[in-house]
């Protein structure tokens, strides 16, 4: 079982850059590894998680998820 959630600003984390793909959607930004790093954060979820950032052209931001899952691409996820 799977989880995606909006990541939050307050994150402290160690990040690992996954390569996008050639053919990748355009709206995806990011694909990164990350290793929680705050105390509390650390306690509650002791595995490494992946951070999806992606353009919302109709709202115009971006939005940024954070998932267990690392087999889906960034694009279905999003």
């Amino acid at each position: 079982m799977f989880f995606v959630v909006r990541h939050r600003d307050n994150l402290h984390s160690q990040i690992e850059e996954r390569l996008l793909p050639e053919t990748r959607a355009q709206n995806v930004l990011i694909d990164e590894i990350i290793e929680p790093t705050g105390e509390q954060t650390k306690k509650k979820y002791t595995k490494p998680l992946r951070r999806i950032a992606i353009w919302n052209d109709e709202h115009g931001y971006v939005v940024q998820l954070l998932t267990n899952n690392f087999k889906l691409s960034a694009p279905t996820i999003a």
